[in-house]
């Protein structure tokens, strides 16, 4: 079930000159630049209305100024929207045309906009990040959605937690909705001043944090980059006798490995695009054909961390995970796990569910490489950083502020029985790899709830913060190897800056640049 062609008109009336009034105040694209014809409309959209939910005190100026001459009806749909409530919901199952939405505060049934959500949301459970409003009666999103798949060992859990919510009931009208939004912001509310005052009163007695039970401070805590470094060095060389000095990259190794590195980055190149970055990133590169040649036997071969796709007249390397034999191991493993000898005397129903399977994820798979060929379009490829021939191609995505800040996090609080000089850094480098390779910030959450990391800081949100932080941070196929971030920064010509604690800092136009400069951040970063 969806809203009405009128409801939908209504609606996307509103919505746009509210949106438009907050750019106006926030500017937070160049309003010459929002133009339906725009390939990046919906993001620069979805941007500005992130901005609306992050300051909806300023719907309260929008009423008070209707700049736009709206009738009383729908000035008073729009103050409503004040008690509209973001974050993450576990989309539960579709029931009478509605989705039901599991959040922190309830349960929510919910319509689509311009499409069921079963249409634009397919298999459930799901997860989405979110904004629920009230309109005519209803509950709806605000049409802008960021969807992950749910870890199958969280399913369970979700049913659970489904059955112990749905006790409270399900709050499927505007007036129920308006209810349960109001009572957990101000419950959020008290909380926050809570963790505030805590906060405060820790920062002037200058008391070390007390660390959870089962939880240590590392050997690493409180290091600086290089000094941290050289500790882990030394208990490698002290573990497995020092290292030999890495062979000299020969010139056909170079050029793999920058392939490699473009694969890693953008998920899918075309070969044309990676001699490019190739030829930036040596001295002396080899002749295009013969660079083509070299990636093909290697990428057929299995030689290389990348494989060759053709399509049409376009020869692309591809990252390993979007071949079809890694993909057919993975559902081959999935098949297995678990599996007793005596499940296996049914091996024909074992074959079967793997062909299924199998059938289903290479059609995924076929429709995720035409997806990224499609979106890649919309951006240039992102430049590789400068390259070094001997550097691994984690040390360079690892120097990286947000990266640095969850790894000294995880220093002051490691596990007992975790390695105080390894725990840390194979917990990012997981958690990097599923940024990239998976692209679900919430796969990352359900990895560190795995790892029990929930309960390590006093500030539960911190974590989650951290590691939203570093999905921010890292490549992203579908944007062409930038980074979330970076997308944002191009599409509001604005550098983007974290506090110490990792929060993404609010800088003023008159405000000095964060980054050092002395100027104003108008003048500087801020565009």
């Amino acid at each position: 079930m969806h809203l009405t062609d009128s409801q939908c008109d209504r609606y996307f009336d509103v919505m746009d000159c509210l949106l438009t009034y907050v750019n106006g105040r926030f500017n937070v694209v160049d309003a010459n630049e929002v133009d339906d014809r725009d390939p990046l409309i919906e993001a620069k959209l979805a941007l500005i209305a992130h901005e609306l939910w992050e300051n909806v005190a300023v719907i309260d100026d929008f009423v008070r100024d209707n700049p736009y001459d709206l009738p009383q009806a729908d000035l008073a749909l729009t103050q409503s929207w004040k008690h509209a409530l973001s974050g993450t919901f576990t989309v539960v199952r579709y029931q009478q045309g509605h989705a039901i939405l599991m959040h922190e505060s309830g349960i929510y049934s919910v319509s689509g906009v311009e499409a069921d959500w079963e249409e634009v949301l397919g298999r459930v459970p799901a997860v989405v990040d979110a904004v629920l409003l009230p309109f005519e009666g209803s509950i709806i999103y605000d049409g802008f959605l960021s969807i992950g798949d749910v870890p199958e060992a969280r399913a369970r859990a979700i049913a659970d937690e489904f059955e112990e919510r749905c006790q409270q009931g399900v709050a499927s009208t505007a007036d129920e909705f308006l209810q349960r939004s109001s009572a957990y912001h101000e419950a959020q509310s008290m909380l926050e001043f809570e963790k505030f005052m805590n906060s405060l009163d820790r920062h002037q007695s200058q008391e070390p944090e007390v660390l959870p039970k089962g939880f240590h401070r590392g050997a690493l805590a409180g290091l600086s980059g290089k000094e941290r470094d050289e500790a882990v060095e030394r208990d490698l060389d002290r573990r497995f006798g020092e290292s030999k000095p890495a062979a000299l990259a020969t010139r056909e190794d170079e050029a793999l490995n920058i392939i490699g590195l473009c694969t890693l980055y953008c998920g899918i190149v075309r070969l044309s695009d990676a001699y490019r970055q190739y030829c930036a990133c040596v001295h002396e590169p080899m002749g295009e054909s013969e660079f083509r040649t070299l990636a093909v036997r290697a990428g057929q071969d299995k030689e290389a961390p990348f494989v060759i796709w053709i399509e049409g007249e376009h020869v692309h390397a591809m990252h390993f995970t979007l071949d079809e034999e890694y993909v057919a191991a993975q559902v081959a493993q999935r098949i297995t796990e678990g599996t007793s000898v005596k499940a296996f005397a049914s091996m024909e129903r074992n074959i079967a569910d793997f062909r299924r399977m199998l059938e289903d994820e290479l059609g995924n798979l076929d429709g995720m490489r035409h997806y990224l060929a499609r979106e890649h379009e919309k951006f240039s490829m992102r430049p590789l950083p400068p390259y070094l021939p001997d550097a691994d191609a984690f040390d360079v995505i690892f120097d990286n502020t947000c990266i640095q800040m969850l790894i000294s996090f995880l220093d002051e609080r490691i596990p007992d029985g975790q390695d105080d000089y390894l725990f840390a850094d194979r917990v990012v480098e997981e958690l990097v790899l599923g940024a990239i390779e998976i692209g679900d910030v919430q796969a990352m959450h359900a990895y560190t709830h795995q790892l029990g990391l929930d309960g390590c800081c006093a500030d539960e949100t911190r974590l989650r913060q951290l590691v939203a932080n570093v999905y921010d941070n890292v490549p992203s196929w579908e944007n062409n190897g930038w980074s979330p971030r970076e997308v944002r920064e191009r599409l509001t010509g604005r550098r983007m800056f974290y506090d110490e604690r990792g929060k993404l800092m609010k800088v003023g136009s008159n405000d000095p640049c964060p980054c050092g400069s002395g100027l104003e951040y108008r003048d500087c970063c801020g565009r």
